[in-house]
């Protein structure tokens, strides 16, 4: 079977215009080079993959944002680890641990924010599902 997927391509082309203000958007009130990184790391992206992202569907585009949100809390559980191989003042240590804390914490945050967003699109659908298409208003929905 063929799939003519030009329209949904059209549809969901790449508007980094929109990209550029949703990442600053989330940095406001943190000095960071997050929206920056982010950026290049969506051209990066782009060329390895190109628009397969596009094509994914929003499900698993909200499984890998949940994957990656778990990497926070995994990664800084191993850089925790590689810290002990470093000889630092104690104070300095207890710094760059409240930095992974707060990597791994932000990380547990973003995963039950996607998994928040997961259980609306679950609900959206299966509301959605309900009524059935083109049905017959003077035929009422089965029991379920």
């Amino acid at each position: 079977m063929v799939v003519d997927l030009s329209a949904r391509d059209a549809v969901l082309a790449r508007d980094r215009y929109r990209e550029r203000r949703w990442l600053e958007s989330v940095v406001t009130n943190v000095p960071s080079k997050f929206a920056a990184h982010a950026r290049e790391r969506l051209e990066m992206g782009e060329g390895l993959y190109g628009a397969r992202w596009a094509t994914m569907g929003i499900a698993r585009l909200l499984d890998e944002l949940a994957e990656e949100a778990v990497d926070l809390g995994a990664w800084s559980a191993l850089a925790l680890q590689a810290l002990d191989g470093e000889d630092l003042a104690p104070s300095l240590r207890d710094e760059i641990v409240a930095q992974l804390r707060a990597a791994a914490c932000a990380g547990a945050q973003a995963h039950a924010a996607v998994e928040a967003g997961v259980r609306a699109l679950e609900r959206a659908r299966s509301a959605s599902a309900a009524v059935a298409p083109n049905a017959d208003p003077a035929c009422p929905a089965p029991r379920r």
